[in-house]
């Protein structure tokens, strides 16, 4: 630097040499300061970066900690965030650690940055090196699983579908209650089967229209639980409990779709008062031309609740005619029933109740094991008792375990979350040769515009007005601060797939599975998604 020995030449007079040196040391030592001091300032926000960028990747890793390669993610995510503005540290090293229990996942990098004045003491690299630590919380969660069981669950064998959905359902419970465990604290988790109804137990007489109840007769069996939809007032789509407007009880009639009741209201006697032993031998009086001259006139007469009628057979024949006598006797009616397993009053009715929010895990896997399909799909039923399920509304109504918890909590209450997942095979679908909880089509329950006799077109402006109803029902839980997660399973048809897709919290959280393989990825997704998570340190 001959600029800088001039100057300190002049500066020194005669003892240039001296000076010289060290004026020359002193600079060197000040270069090195501000060398020092700008790649450190370098390293700390490289390093920084490094951190954030693994607190990222941890978070992403931890929350599809059942579903994908957890080292894969891990990297993915740590070079998308790492790569900007990084100032050119290089990762060398990332190892990714799960512990035991599955509980806590801890996540190391270190990386490389190139020095600038540092080289010049010999220091050409520095390291730098970051960890995170993600857990798993166990913050409080209510979450209703509203599944279908319809009998195209069982097309072409309920190997292929009903079963899947068991062990999707089943993978869902391992994520949520951890490996092994039979409980979890402030998990609280209920199971909604629908079909064209829901089954919500046959002890919950005090919801219904007692009116309604007392008229209608069972035969030989009872009330099973379902109840139809309460389509006058508009409290199908909501919350409302019972006292606000109680249910009428689901109930098929004695009909030509479902006939399960014979009636007998008389008793007949028929006598033969007289013939045939030769072509002439009935003598009935006829009042309007034929064999005539006898003793017995023909015609009715009554008397109270007996009804005598005298007539003479084979009237235009020469041969075999009988003159006879037939009593008929009304009384009160007697029935006979011939109730099956697909014929009766609570036909379609799944035979499954609900199950009640509850930290029982083997609970919860004995009943969806016991899932049997029946019926057509009406989804907004299922998804509106899957909200009441949650519904601080219900309150003290449900019984058991849920009263004894004080389930469920208010909406929006701190610290927990309330969601419901919405699983379907089909389309929404009514028919007027089936009864389900909004009736046959022709009933027009669900507000259809079109007017005169019902005709094979009404059944799909009714399955049009079931997807209206459920596209309110979505809105409304989801104004009230409930996660709703959707899932489509083996459908191809673009308008379910909208409709169950604006019927998620947000596009992320619908899932369409074609195959029974995707719908335990979007089962274990799910779980993940609602394994709530937090950086520890």
């Amino acid at each position: 630097m001959p600029w800088l020995s001039r100057y300190l030449c002049r500066f020194g007079g005669d003892q240039c040499g001296s000076v010289f040196v060290m004026a020359a040391v002193a600079a060197l030592g000040v270069i090195g300061a501000v060398g020092l001091a700008v790649d450190t300032g370098r390293a700390q926000m490289a390093e920084n970066k490094l951190q954030n960028s693994l607190d990222a990747a941890g978070l992403a890793a931890g929350a599809s900690l059942n579903t994908t390669d957890l080292a894969m993610v891990v990297n993915k995510y740590l070079a998308v965030n790492f790569n900007q503005g990084n100032l050119g540290a290089v990762i060398t090293d990332v190892d990714s650690v799960l512990s035991e229990d599955g509980q806590l996942l801890t996540v190391t990098a270190t990386a490389t940055l190139d020095t600038t004045f540092m080289k010049i003491f010999g220091r050409d690299q520095v390291t730098l090196r970051a960890e995170t630590e993600i857990t798993r919380t166990s913050k409080g969660m209510e979450l209703a699983l509203v599944l279908d069981i319809t009998g195209s669950m069982c097309i072409p064998s309920c190997s292929n579908r009903l079963d899947a959905l068991k062990t999707a359902s089943h993978d869902l419970l391992e994520i949520l209650f951890g490996e092994g465990k039979t409980t979890a604290e402030n998990l609280w988790i209920g199971v909604v089967p629908f079909s064209m109804a829901v089954n919500t137990g046959a002890t919950h007489t005090d919801w219904l229209d007692s009116a309604h109840y007392a008229a209608l007769d069972w035969g030989t069996t009872s009330w099973r639980g379902c109840t139809e939809a309460r389509w006058e007032d508009g409290n199908d789509l909501t919350d409302a409990p019972p006292a606000t407007e109680p249910f009428h009880a689901y109930y098929w009639q004695d009909d030509g779709n479902n006939n399960w009741r014979e009636i007998d209201t008389q008793d007949i006697v028929t006598t033969n008062l007289c013939g045939p032993t030769s072509s002439n031998s009935c003598r009935c009086t006829i009042a309007t031309g034929g064999y005539s001259g006898g003793t017995y006139s023909c015609g009715t007469t009554v008397s109270g609740a007996a009804s005598t009628r005298i007539y003479c057979t084979n009237q235009t024949s020469g041969s075999n005619k009988r003159c006879r006598r037939e009593v008929t006797t009304q009384h009160a009616p007697i029935y006979t029933y011939n109730i099956t397993s697909t014929r009766g009053p609570n036909t379609y009715c799944p035979t499954v109740e609900v199950t009640r929010l509850t930290n029982d895990r083997a609970a919860l896997d004995d009943a969806i094991d016991a899932l049997t399909a029946v019926g057509g799909t009406h989804i907004p039923t299922g998804a509106v008792w899957g909200w009441r399920m949650l519904s601080p509304n219900w309150r003290g109504l449900w019984g058991g375990t849920m009263d004894a918890n004080s389930l469920p909590l208010d909406y929006n209450t701190p610290l927990m979350v309330k969601a419901a997942i919405i699983m379907t095979d089909g389309q929404n679908t009514m028919y007027n040769t089936a009864d389900g909880a909004y009736s046959y089509t022709s009933n027009n329950h669900v507000g259809m515009t079109h007017a005169g006799p019902y005709d094979s077109s009404d059944d799909d402006e009714a399955a049009e007005k079931l997807d209206e109803k459920l596209t309110q029902i979505c809105t409304n839980m989801k104004d009230q601060g409930i996660i709703v997660y959707t899932v489509l399973f083996d459908v191809d048809d673009e308008d379910t797939e909208t409709m169950m897709q604006n019927c998620a919290t947000q596009p992320d959280y619908f899932f369409n599975s074609p195959d029974a393989d995707a719908l335990r990825i979007a089962f274990r997704t799910i779980g993940d998604s609602l394994a709530n998570l937090r950086i520890s340190k």
